[in-house]
């Protein structure tokens, strides 16, 4: 899974592209309901955001 640092001035675009891949999963999923269930397999697309740090890296963080 993707993770990293990004300046805080750019965790709206983030959320609004993350959103955007959530609405195109949903509704991928609601066009495909009405296919066969054998033609159809289960699937997930974890999707989050929020900001935190491991508390072990912070400590091993420089303060330079």
């Amino acid at each position: 899974m993707p993770q990293g640092s990004i300046v805080r001035s750019l965790a709206p675009s983030r959320l609004e592209r993350s959103q955007r891949v959530a609405g195109d999963a949903a509704q991928q999923h609601l066009a495909e309901r009405r296919l066969p269930e054998q033609e159809r397999e289960g699937d997930t697309l974890p999707l989050a955001m929020r900001s935190w740090e491991f508390a072990a890296f912070a400590q091993m963080r420089r303060n330079s």
